[in-house]
């Protein structure tokens, strides 16, 4: 049987080498005018969201240090719970800007997406490919 494997193997590349297809004609769809500016923008804003998700996360971290500091040094209640709401506002800040970053990063992918041009098959008679290609 192994010594079948060169033969059927020659003649497979024999075949392969004869059989000729036309390349298929692929046309490119360019994106909206409007889908850069759009992705632009998105990206920018996911970028003003991620700075002032750090902002807040770390004017939460200082809040909540100074709340530890009056809490250790026995201030009163009242400047205690002053302190700590005002951390508790900040984190709930924090927390929000952070949720909206990570869906502002989800749009901005899918407008960059679209931003970029597709390209789309056009059978042949002797048969269509399919590719992907990207550029910047």
């Amino acid at each position: 049987m192994a010594s079948l494997r060169f033969p059927i193997s020659i003649a497979l590349l024999a075949a392969a080498s004869i059989a000729h297809a036309d390349p298929p004609n692929v046309q490119r769809i360019e994106a909206p005018p409007s889908a850069r500016a759009e992705a632009i923008t998105a990206t920018v804003a996911t970028g003003i969201l991620l700075g002032a998700s750090i902002f807040t996360s770390l004017r939460a971290n200082e809040k909540t240090s100074e709340a530890n500091e009056l809490a250790a040094n026995h201030a009163e209640a009242t400047q205690w719970n002053a302190a700590n709401d005002s951390a508790d506002r900040w984190h709930d800040l924090s927390y929000t800007l952070i949720g909206a970053t990570i869906i502002s990063v989800g749009v901005s992918g899918y407008l960059w997406s679209r931003a970029a041009p597709h390209y789309q098959v056009v059978p042949t008679s002797g048969g269509a490919m399919v590719g992907f290609t990207s550029s910047w």
